[in-house]
């Protein structure tokens, strides 16, 4: 059986920053799953942040976002009319009001005749958001897929 930590590590409550690093040593993770930011709960609470930006209010939050499900329940639509409003600057579901901005929409699943395809249905004829840019195909985030 592969164990998280040694079982040299006694799992006491740990009250600094030295027993943290310690237990982490003792826990034998490899040295990339140690890279981790440690920090306090007093710092978190006193950090004052921005609210949050939303690109669709209360639904989708500005950024990389990324949806998953079961098969079959609609996600790429769904996704794909959320890009299209926010895009557009429109309201998406016909009511609820979206920040406009520039949208890339990867869609890794499919072809260009199903973007196409859905695009078209989706649009019921308007012109075409020129914020809107599309991928099939992007590198995984080790390989340069991270943009910042």
């Amino acid at each position: 059986m592969n164990k998280q930590f040694d079982e040299n590590v006694n799992p006491v409550q740990l009250s600094s920053m030295d027993q943290i690093e310690l237990a982490l040593e003792l826990a034998k993770l490899p040295r990339s799953s140690r890279n981790v930011d440690i920090f306090s709960a007093v710092s978190l609470v006193d950090t004052p942040y921005q609210p949050m930006q939303w690109a669709v209010r209360d639904i989708l939050p500005e950024g990389c976002v990324l949806f998953a499900g079961r098969p079959k329940l609609g996600k790429s639509w769904l996704a794909y009319h959320l890009a299209i409003a926010i895009a557009e600057g429109t309201k998406a579901f016909g009511e609820v009001p979206v920040r406009q901005g520039d949208v890339l929409y990867l869609a890794l699943e499919d072809g260009r005749q199903r973007l196409q395809w859905r695009l078209k249905t989706l649009l019921r004829g308007h012109p075409v958001p020129k914020r809107l840019h599309l991928a099939m195909d992007w590198p995984a985030l080790d390989a340069g897929g991270w943009m910042k």
